[in-house]
């Protein structure tokens, strides 16, 4: 089994992702096709600069939500006056965990990518977006509405691969995190591991 971030060498610091993370910092965001729906969500990270944590959220279960209980970053459906996936990102961060970003923590947005469908084909696409909030570790407010809990995870613990696990899922092993008996999986899973990858580039070969 292999963790998020099996390319990472070395530690993983604020200063090597925005180093990594720089050629991104202006890039367009890409904009809807056709009818597709788009979702933000933030990757804050907080904590010591040499040794940051990332805020993750478990979602309250409901019956018929696909997302029900699953961990995921703060975010949601963008709206019409969000101005970009970005901003959306903010916002919903702000409505479901109480922190509220600025522009001036924000490090870059990843690459865009699809939500796919529960059966087939894709729902939408999904912009995350990187911050940077400072050494002292914001208290978390969950939405009890949206939210069972809110919470922490070191970079450190993500990118150990003892920590690594499957889920069972229609049958296949879905690569996924585990932390405090909790598991973090799926499209979360899928862009944790963009990022790790690519702050992992940095003294490649």
């Amino acid at each position: 089994m292999l963790s998020v971030a099996k390319s990472v060498s070395g530690a993983v610091t604020v200063e090597r992702i925005e180093q990594a993370l720089l050629p991104l910092r202006n890039s367009p965001e890409r904009g809807p096709l056709g009818h597709e729906k788009g979702a933000g969500v933030a990757i804050v990270l907080a904590g010591r600069a040499r040794a940051p944590s990332i805020c993750f959220i478990e979602r309250v279960e409901r019956a018929g939500d696909r997302w029900s209980g699953d961990v995921a970053f703060p975010g949601g459906w963008a709206q019409d006056d969000d101005g970009g996936l970005k901003f959306t990102a903010m916002r919903e961060t702000f409505e479901e965990v109480g922190i509220e970003l600025s522009l001036e923590q924000h490090i870059a947005c990843l690459p865009t990518s699809s939500i796919p469908a529960a059966r087939a084909g894709s729902t939408g696409y999904l912009g995350a977006s990187v911050f940077y909030v400072g050494e002292a570790i914001p208290k978390l407010t969950p939405d009890p509405k949206e939210l069972a809990d809110a919470f922490w995870v070191p970079c450190t613990h993500l990118a150990d691969s003892t920590n690594a696990t499957t889920i069972d899922w229609a049958g296949s092993d879905m690569p996924a995190v585990e932390f405090d008996r909790r598991i973090i999986w799926g499209l979360t899973h899928r862009v944790l591991r963009e990022f790790f990858t690519l702050v992992g580039q940095i003294n490649a070969p």
